[in-house]
């Protein structure tokens, strides 16, 4: 299937949850069959099964959607059970993972929110870029923090998305 050929030519599959579920599973399994990661943004949130969240590379919920994901279980066990896997985006406070060793938070930009319509896509997209490109993780984190925090500065989705040249320009600062 040509489908198949895009998934396996891809650096990084990106998906979010508004999708129908089924197709959230075979991409997953498409994605794992062909060793192609997959990030997972869990928005909007619903509860997903187990072999999807084995299969995933990256799992990006925000507090919210964790909450969801993870009901009665400490974030701080969950986490540690998902090394490098699992990244809780928690908004003005930033990114929080397990790098294998301990928990790490990964903090925002401090910038004057007009608009947050659009983090959560502007974090992934940036995320993926990142991690297509061969940065570390912490590298991507970070790269992702800058776009979502230019994001909220503007009004919109798509019109809140910086664009690159923007978000190196500011982290060269």
């Amino acid at each position: 299937i040509l489908f198949d050929s895009y998934i396996e030519s891809a650096e990084i599959v990106l998906i979010q949850q508004e999708i129908p579920e089924e197709t959230v599973e075979f991409v997953a399994d498409m994605c794992k069959e062909l060793d192609v990661p997959l990030l997972l943004n869990p928005a909007p949130a619903r509860v997903i099964s187990q072999s999807v969240i084995e299969k995933v590379a990256y799992l990006t919920p925000n507090e919210h959607e964790a909450s969801i994901l993870f009901k009665g279980l400490k974030i701080g066990d969950v986490l540690k059970k998902y090394p490098n896997k699992l990244f809780i985006t928690e908004g003005i406070r930033g990114v929080r993972y397990h790098n294998g060793e301990k928990v790490v938070l990964i903090p925002t930009f401090e910038v004057e929110t007009v608009d947050t319509t659009g983090a959560g896509d502007t974090f992934n997209a940036a995320f993926a870029v990142a991690l297509a490109e061969g940065q570390s993780i912490e590298e991507s984190v970070l790269f992702a923090n800058r776009a979502a925090s230019l994001s909220v500065t503007k009004f919109g989705a798509q019109g809140g998305m910086p664009s690159r040249a923007e978000v190196e320009g500011c982290l060269k600062k």
